[in-house]
């Protein structure tokens, strides 16, 4: 678990556009074309900071527009509990996500856009510096 919540700490940049504000749920509205883009579902999650280290992680999230709510776990690297999603939304063709990450490591959010139905690709934001994130749909 250290070295996935240092991963996070270390690798993640600021987002002045998301601010430090939380909304679980609040999608914005979508666009006719992109309206089927959905988070529902469970996904695993790769991270790879700047310099090359790699974590693993699984978020999952259930509800509808408006009242989705989730988690987000490091359990393949000896985390427990879950962290609770406090923001799940989608955004044009971006489903964004934050979390609080614990110990007084700040709030991070997650930016993944879709590269096929169950794939999506993106970038973190919140700390020092961003690390690319690869999700796949698993259910």
């Amino acid at each position: 678990m250290r070295i996935a919540m240092a991963l996070l700490g270390l690798v993640v940049a600021g987002s002045p556009a998301l601010g430090q504000t939380s909304s679980n749920g609040g999608a914005a509205p979508a666009s006719p074309a992109r309206a089927s883009l959905s988070p529902v579902g469970v996904y695993d999650v790769y991270l790879t900071s700047p310099d090359g280290q790699k974590a693993e992680a699984r978020f999952m999230v259930k509800g509808e527009s408006g009242k989705y709510e989730g988690t987000w776990s490091f359990a393949a690297m000896g985390m427990e509990e879950p962290l609770p999603l406090d923001t799940i939304r989608v955004v044009g063709n971006e489903i964004q996500l934050g979390l609080m990450l614990p110990n007084g490591m700040g709030h991070r959010f997650f930016h993944l856009t879709p590269v096929s139905a169950d794939s999506f690709v993106g970038k973190t934001s919140g700390g020092p510096r961003s690390a690319e994130v690869a999700a796949k749909k698993v259910r």
